[in-house]
């Protein structure tokens, strides 16, 4: 795939100059906290990084979208985001390719990178 683009469960998404794929997990996000059953939904599928910044993307099901999150169109997606001190996470939906164990959200989260810029980058990997 290309060199500035990462690539998961048929999806790929262009990345943001200066980032740059990773084989490993954001360090603070890599691993669940106390008391979370580590699964296949929590586990990262990609990771990109650039001056200190960060970037994840995962899979996992409908109930992580938390509450509070803001509603926000991406590409011809509909996403989720929410923004804390230590980074932008947006939750896109994902079609359902006609298996019943398809993925309900890809989860990005990001450091380094603001709420608009994270929005651009998921809507690369759903044109409209």
């Amino acid at each position: 795939h290309p060199a500035h683009s990462i690539r998961l469960a048929g999806l790929t998404l262009r990345l943001p100059a200066g980032f740059t794929p990773r084989d490993v997990g954001c360090a603070d996000a890599a691993s669940p906290g106390p008391g979370q059953p580590v699964t296949v939904l929590q586990s990262w599928a990609a990771a990109a990084s650039s001056d200190g910044g960060c970037l994840e993307a995962s899979f996992s099901g409908a109930a992580s979208v938390p509450p509070d999150a803001t509603p926000v169109q991406v590409g011809s997606a509909q996403g989720f985001e929410t923004s804390s001190p230590s980074g932008v996470t947006l939750y896109v939906e994902v079609t359902d390719s006609g298996a019943s164990t398809a993925p309900d959200y890809l989860v990005l989260t990001a450091t380094g990178v603001s709420e608009q810029q994270l929005v651009t980058i998921a809507a690369t990997g759903f044109p409209g």
